[in-house]
């Protein structure tokens, strides 16, 4: 068992490196569907599927995918280190913090104005799941400083 942990815990760390090297090299003119002609050739460095693989990251989790590599690699090392204790609990927390930092980008979308034009992501900023949760049920009801207030408790 602990093996194929560490197993996993290699894979995670190979992916790591794969989604940090592709989120350096994105640009979102290499999906097809964003752009009008495509006779250019992908500047990601790992082509096509580098490309999707980082917009469909930035679009469940907005500018918070940024963060995922750092994620990735602390989970990878954690199995690899540690493949006799529990880790659920910490993927749990992991994605509620993940969830809550993309509720917090979505309160302020012209703060981070800039990188949504970089990534072509606008107006869902903090991914489309936290971009409805704010826009149509949170701050509504409870405002820009109560959505605020939920996501950092």
């Amino acid at each position: 068992r602990a093996g194929l942990r560490q197993t996993w815990g290699g894979i995670l760390l190979a992916m790591s490196v794969v989604t940090f090297l592709s989120l350096l090299t994105y640009n979102w003119e290499d999906i097809d569907i964003l752009k009008a002609a495509d006779d250019e050739p992908s500047r990601n460095c790992f082509g096509q599927a580098g490309a999707w693989l980082i917009y469909i990251l930035l679009s469940g989790f907005g500018l918070v995918a940024a963060t995922f590599p750092v994620w990735m690699a602390y989970f990878g090392l954690f199995l690899v280190f540690k493949p006799a204790q529990r880790f659920v609990s910490r993927v749990i927390w992991t994605a509620l913090v993940v969830f809550a930092a993309s509720l917090l980008v979505e309160v302020k979308p012209e703060f981070w104005h800039t990188y949504g034009n970089r990534f072509n992501i606008e107006p869902a900023l903090g991914g489309v799941p936290a971009h409805f949760a704010a826009s149509r049920a949170l701050i509504p009801l409870l405002n820009e400083s109560g959505t605020a207030i939920v996501a950092i408790v």
